[in-house]
């Protein structure tokens, strides 16, 4: 099983309201082999299938673009 990690951040709420949230985003082929997408966020993880996974980069894509991010 080989996993990339890309992301790994506790964010914090813009105004300090609320509980901090850990995320942590990467690849892991734990299913078949196959590199996919995973999310931990406050220790709970999720191995995507590629689908969801799609879904879920779409969404952040248009986000992004919307807020201007894009490199």
């Amino acid at each position: 099983m080989a996993t990339t990690m890309y992301l790994d951040h506790v964010f914090q709420d813009k105004g300090g309201a609320g509980e901090a949230v850990a995320i942590e985003a990467g690849t892991s082929s734990f299913y078949d082999g196959i590199p996919q997408l995973y999310l931990t966020i406050n220790d709970r993880t999720v191995i995507l299938d590629d689908e969801n996974g799609r879904r879920l980069c779409e969404a952040f894509a248009d986000i992004a673009r919307y807020l201007g991010y894009q490199r």
